[in-house]
């Protein structure tokens, strides 16, 4: 582990840094020479090595005056990298190259990027309750935190639960460059013959270097009620500024408004609509069995 120490000597307004660059293993250069709390004979690490990720605290507020190169700065944040720095809107760390302390940053720099490492972040869709579809959008988050910029990644889907299990095997045309994040659709699969199970969607990349980051998983329940013939009501306004009140219902569905028939945005889900109409306007309202919307 690398530690930076920072001092500040007061010059007739004008400030002064050094910094003692340490590096050994444990305790370096003896400086921890008292236990943490009572009944603790040394110090515990709560995080150790570098991460390729990066886990920021909360803002902390300093509670005195410190000028740092030139600026007053009011809060810091840490990192699980060890960096401390005075800009805590960044979400950033230093680069291996970066001299520390920085403008910003002060702290010990153990950001050690692997040549592969791919983190799943987030499944996007499906989640919860979903309509049974012979077309089921698969869509997650990736981020490459490599040094490589990455392409033609396999991953697998993988259903477990009632009636029965699935499998699937593929890849993720996309390229994504090193330290980027990616929203990327991978391969629909049929949720036509599934009821309820575990969802899981696993990076498969070869030579990986964290493969506990690769693997997401999502309770899936499939509903296969259709939705019946909607009922619409609304009103007829020929005034401008008046307030227009649509209702639109179909058993087992939610309404999905739109402002024409060739868009994907849907711009309100529920009935009823109200908008405010000044000249001819047209909406459109579709049913979907979208029952995690009510």
């Amino acid at each position: 582990m690398a530690l930076a120490f920072i001092s500040s000597i007061g010059l007739s307004q004008t400030y002064q840094y050094g910094w003692n660059y340490y590096q050994d293993e444990g305790n370096p250069n003896g400086i921890n020479t008292e236990s943490d709390a009572p009944g603790q004979n040394a110090w515990i690490d709560i995080f150790t090595g570098g991460t390729s990720t990066n886990v920021w605290s909360d803002n902390v507020a300093i509670p005195f005056t410190l000028e740092y190169y030139g600026s007053v700065v009011t809060d810091l944040k840490a990192s699980t990298n060890g960096i401390v720095t005075f800009d805590t809107a960044s979400t950033l760390l230093p680069n291996t190259t970066s001299l520390l302390p920085s403008a910003f940053d002060i702290g010990a720099d153990e950001f050690n990027p692997a040549a592969i490492d791919l983190d799943l972040l987030a499944t996007l869709s499906p989640v919860g309750i979903v309509c049974e579809d012979n077309q089921q959008k698969v869509e997650v988050i990736i981020r490459n935190n490599s040094t490589d910029t990455l392409f033609t990644i396999p991953y697998q889907l993988a259903f477990t639960g009632t009636p029965a299990d699935y499998s699937m095997v593929d890849t993720i045309p996309e390229t994504i460059a090193p330290f980027e994040t990616d929203t990327v659709l991978l391969n629909p699969f049929s949720t036509l013959t599934m009821d309820s199970g575990e969802l899981s969607i696993t990076l498969q990349a070869a030579n990986d270097s964290y493969a506990e980051n690769n693997v997401l998983s999502e309770r899936l329940v499939v509903s296969h009620l259709q939705p019946t013939q909607p009922q619409f009501s609304g009103d007829t306004l020929c005034a401008p500024d008046s307030m227009a009140i649509w209702t639109a219902s179909a058993l087992n569905g939610t309404a999905l408004w739109y402002t024409d028939a060739q868009s994907d945005s849907v711009i309100h889900v529920g009935s009823p609509l109200q908008a405010n109409i000044q000249a001819t306007t047209t909406r459109l309202v579709s049913f979907a069995n979208r029952p995690s919307f009510t």
